[in-house]
């Protein structure tokens, strides 16, 4: 509909998403608020309203939405397994925010197995695009995050960054303060 410049159809898919509520839904929603903010300055604003409604359902603020999602892939913590050959390997994201690969002997791998199925590299493919944007995204959210003094609630924290396969990185990279209720 973006594309058709059909702008009623293109509304009425964000407020769809909306309802529909999922974390790929409201993840579809920020990217659309992002990529239409000068092209098509109406929707990307709907776009942001519909975001900070979600928020205010679930009663949680807009940077702790944004946080909740960032899209991990169906990874299960910072890994995700698939079998080649009936042999079981494990993706993750490395440090240079690039898809790597380990066999079943921990043998790390910069590229899939020759023999990965045609379905599985172009899971793998559409992953990096994707973590490709994310980044760009998570960079510009954590910069305003220093310089805004932002505070996580360690376990909000551990599932925004620990157990994420993208923000594990961030968090290793990054110098982190930790405090009690009294500072």
């Amino acid at each position: 509909a973006l594309t058709d410049k059909k702008v009623r159809l293109a509304e009425q898919a964000v407020e769809a998403m909306t309802v529909i509520g999922t974390n790929k839904a409201l993840r579809s929603i920020e990217v659309i608020s992002r990529k239409m903010a000068n092209k098509k300055p109406k929707i990307s604003k709907l776009a942001l309203e519909s975001l900070d409604a979600a928020a205010s359902e679930l009663g949680i603020t807009q940077d702790q939405l944004s946080d909740r999602i960032i899209p991990d892939f169906d990874f299960e913590g910072t890994y995700k397994t698939f079998d080649v050959n009936g042999e079981e390997y494990r993706a993750f994201i490395n440090k240079d925010f690039t898809l790597s690969y380990m066999d079943e002997d921990n043998k790390i791998r910069k590229s899939l197995p020759k023999d990965t199925d045609k379905e599985t590299k172009t899971s793998f493919t559409e992953i990096q695009k994707e973590i490709n944007d994310v980044i760009k995204t998570q960079e510009l959210r954590l910069s305003n995050f220093l310089s805004s003094g932002r505070k996580w609630i360690f376990d909000e924290w551990t599932n925004a960054f620990l157990n994420h396969p993208i923000m594990t990185i961030y968090a290793q990279k990054l110098v982190w303060y930790c405090a009690d209720s009294e500072g």
